[in-house]
């Protein structure tokens, strides 16, 4: 391993855990102040970035929003 303790195998990094950031287990409803969402292992709809609800749509964080993606093309939801 290099000086940095990382190692390379094409585009995958094996790297210390504690150089990697800690994802959400889940994203919950907006305004959500629950214990998780306060301490980081959860956070609300209304502060999760669009990495992290990608995330969610991939099926690696869990969506507890209370809310469902659908497809709309003809905008029927404003």
């Amino acid at each position: 391993m290099n000086k940095d303790n990382i190692r390379r195998l094409g585009d995958l990094a094996l790297v210390p855990e504690h150089l990697v950031p800690k994802l959400p287990i889940a994203i919950d409803p907006p305004g959500c102040g629950c214990t998780e969402c306060v301490t980081g292992e959860y956070v609300p709809l209304d502060e999760a970035t669009d990495d992290q609800l990608e995330l969610m749509l991939k099926g690696r964080i869990t969506n507890n929003t209370g809310y469902v993606w659908v497809s709309d093309p003809d905008h029927r939801y404003h």
